[in-house]
């Protein structure tokens, strides 16, 4: 009961204090008796209560290309973004994939990445004993690749073009099951890695 007042105190202070609603403390007739909101209020509110939820440390997110999140997160996240303390990643893939392409698509990955791993056991860089997420981590940073569009033009959509994200997208080899032709963009990450992308 305690943490359903809690959260109940938390979208009242969303309504009133973020998006400026008035309280609602009188008695209503009719059935209908809340407000209608454009799509971004509620991404807003999501986003917010999220961050409000999450324990303190680094915050990492993982999103689509998404219009309006170019606004709302720098905006909800920002102290967590100004502390070095908040990754956004965003990813896309194909979605139309069918089975058959899917199927061709892993086995030809799981026989790629088979091939580096032994390559790479010959070379000495990696041994018998690697984990398999150390193999599978080597084998993204050695064959990923920046991913533009058809006319070599970046993938950001307009919100994204400015110069405060970056506009690079890479394009991953892997293709786990269900999500093939991945490919990654780094809008907002910590100074350190900023500098290294």
């Amino acid at each position: 009961m305690d943490r359903a007042s809690h959260d109940r105190r938390q979208v009242r202070k969303i309504a009133e204090d973020w998006f400026g609603f008035k309280a609602d403390t009188g008695q209503s007739r009719g059935s209908f008796r809340g407000a209608t909101t454009k799509d971004i209020y509620t991404k807003a509110a999501h986003f917010a209560l999220l961050r409000e939820m999450l324990p303190p440390g680094h915050v990492t997110i993982t999103t689509e290309q998404e219009a309006t999140f170019a606004t709302l997160l720098p905006h909800i996240f920002e102290q967590e973004i100004r502390r070095g303390a908040f990754t956004w990643l965003m990813m896309s893939f194909n979605k139309e994939a069918t089975k058959p392409e899917i199927l061709q698509k892993v086995r030809e990955s799981k026989k790629r990445r088979w091939e580096f791993y032994n390559a790479a056991m010959y070379d000495g860089f990696l041994t018998p004993d690697s984990e398999a997420s150390e193999v599978t981590r080597a084998f993204i940073a050695k064959a990923m690749s920046v991913a533009t569009g058809p006319k070599g033009q970046s993938l950001s959509i307009s919100n994204y073009q400015g110069a405060a994200f970056p506009r690079l997208w890479v394009r991953s080899p892997a293709q786990p099951s269900g999500e093939l032709d991945k490919v990654v963009a780094f809008p907002l990450v910590p100074r350190g890695l900023r500098q290294t992308l």
